[in-house]
């Protein structure tokens, strides 16, 4: 046997313990910022269904003029509703048309909050979602396009 044959053993066991360490934290990594994006998109789905649920709660008597607008009770118990049976925990906000003008007229905005708790460096994050409806009356058929 040559001299120093010895002294290298258990090397590769030290960089092989490193390396996976590693990759196990590559993969955490990986898996919480997936799951991130994931209950963002879903968020987002959720908030927009909401609002359509929201946007479709005409106001009859306004409608019985002639009018096109919200019955903005009747909105939220909906967007509420569908909050309640589909968000699983999350927590919402119905808006109408706002006096800084960030909600347009005729447009419903649903805000909704997600938590999320990440594999790594623990806590509670919330994952924002928002969705909007927009009424639009007279239209009979798709646009061309």
């Amino acid at each position: 046997m040559p001299v120093g044959w010895g002294a290298d053993r258990g090397a590769a066991s030290v960089f092989v313990a490193i390396s996976v360490a590693a990759l196990v934290l590559v993969a955490a990594m990986v898996l919480d910022a997936t799951e991130k994006i994931r209950m963002r998109v879903g968020a987002d789905s959720v908030a927009q269904e909401a609002a359509r649920a929201a946007g479709q709660q005409l106001d009859q008597a306004a409608l019985r003029d002639g009018r096109y607008q919200v019955d903005q009770t009747a909105a939220r118990r909906a967007a509420q509703d569908y909050l309640d049976a589909y968000a699983h925990g999350a927590t919402g906000d119905t808006e109408f048309n706002s006096d800084d003008r960030t909600i347009p007229a005729g447009t419903v905005r649903v805000k909704i909050e997600k938590h999320y708790r990440p594999l790594l460096f623990g806590g509670d994050t919330v994952v924002p979602g928002i969705g909007f409806a927009t009424l639009v009356h007279g239209v009979t058929e798709p646009e061309n396009g």
